[in-house]
């Protein structure tokens, strides 16, 4: 993951980042100790200068709701 964050966390001239996950609240797939959503860890990074579009599995009333909290529409 902090590949990844370096990557978005770079000064790069981009409209938006599409990140596709297995699941939408699943942690860092090599650091068992991060469950922190890998999308939320991106979003994070980035900010407002870009727009995240994170694309993973909600299985749950629950898990959508939490994410709608999440999320800025």
């Amino acid at each position: 993951m902090e590949e990844t964050l370096q990557l978005v966390g770079a000064d790069q001239d981009l409209d938006y980042l599409h990140i596709s996950v297995g699941g939408f609240w699943n942690g860092s797939i090599r650091d068992d100790n991060n469950q922190t959503s890998r999308v939320v860890m991106i979003h994070e990074r980035v900010g407002v200068r870009v727009l995240v579009m994170g694309v993973g599995i909600l299985r749950t009333p629950d898990e959508v709701m939490k994410h709608l909290k999440q999320v800025y529409l």
